[in-house]
This record gives C-alpha cells, structure tokens and sequence, in this order.
C-alpha cells in the first residue's frame, strides 16, 4: 500500500478523499486488521487519524 505524499498534499481533492477513507473504514470494520493498518500509515505519513 503507497500514497504518495505529494498527492495527498498537492491536491486538496485527493486529501480529503483519502481522510474520507479513513473514516469509513473506521466506521464500517472498527479494529479490523484493514482499519488498523490505514490509520498507523496515515499517522506514520501524514501526522493525521481519522475524524
């Protein structure tokens, strides 16, 4: 799995897609390993968790 950094911060649009996605994914499959994972690599590569 690879977001580049330069998408999420160059695109306004593509920011808040991937934070969309990580509200979902929390939402839909808390705990679940998926859930996990995206939120330690959007803490690890953005700093941010999901809202």
């Amino acid at each position: 799995m690879s977001v580049s950094i330069d998408a999420a911060t160059q695109h306004p649009r593509v920011a808040l897609m991937l934070r969309d996605f990580g509200v979902r994914i929390n939402d839909i499959v808390p705990g679940s390993t998926a859930a996990d994972t995206w939120t330690e690599y959007a803490q690890a590569t953005w700093g941010t968790t999901p809202a």
